[in-house]
């Protein structure tokens, strides 16, 4: 049973579509990371934000460090000045018939929270696939401490209760690829048709 059934997507999408906006409006800059160009920065950021989420479910150690993987992509947000403000990092798997895009890290730098930076990377993040040229409609599947579960329920993932069966090859090829949030951890997904 979902914790959390997931947001309307039609609203989420319009709250997106605002915030990114005001982020545009602003002079922020969103850049797809493909290359090498900007990944210290951002496995950097997507370090602390692990051992944040880590530390905000009480599981400080559950696993150690954060490490980009070779196949990883996903989405750097830049401030007016350059600086990295936010980012997501994904891997895409083709998984039952069709691509599972595993959220693996998403991260806000603290100087500039609480702007709609992560819910404009989660709805950027199906771009991804289409710039690799991958069909787009696929799952988007993530992991997070139940104390951020609202933001991902706000976002349109359906987020199942700590401890809930996932299907087995979901919960192994997610188990090596998502942070471990220790037992409060939730599995997050949402459809992108």
């Amino acid at each position: 049973m979902a914790l959390y059934p997931g947001l309307d997507p039609q609203k989420a999408a319009k709250r997106h579509v605002r915030y990114a906006q005001a982020l545009i409006d602003a002079g922020f800059e969103f850049e797809l990371q493909t290359g090498q160009a900007g990944r210290d920065d951002v496995a950097g950021l997507m370090a602390e934000s692990v051992a944040e989420a880590r530390e905000d479910a009480g599981d400080p150690v559950a696993q150690a460090g954060f490490a980009l993987n070779p196949q990883d992509s996903g989405i750097a947000v830049r401030s007016p000045d350059g600086e990295l403000a936010g980012a997501s990092v994904v891997a895409a798997v083709e998984f039952d018939e069709r691509t599972a895009l595993f959220l693996r890290g998403l991260g806000v730098a603290e100087a500039f929270r609480s702007r709609g930076i992560g819910t404009v990377l989660i709805g950027m993040t199906p771009q991804v696939l289409t710039q690799a040229g991958l069909p787009s409609r696929s799952r988007i599947v993530t992991r997070c401490p139940e104390v951020r579960a609202t933001f991902f329920h706000r976002a349109a993932f359906t987020v199942e209760q700590p401890g809930a069966e996932v299907p087995e090859a979901l919960a192994r090829v997610g188990g090596e690829l998502l942070p471990d949030f220790g037992p409060t951890a939730c599995w997050a997904h949402m459809d992108v048709p």
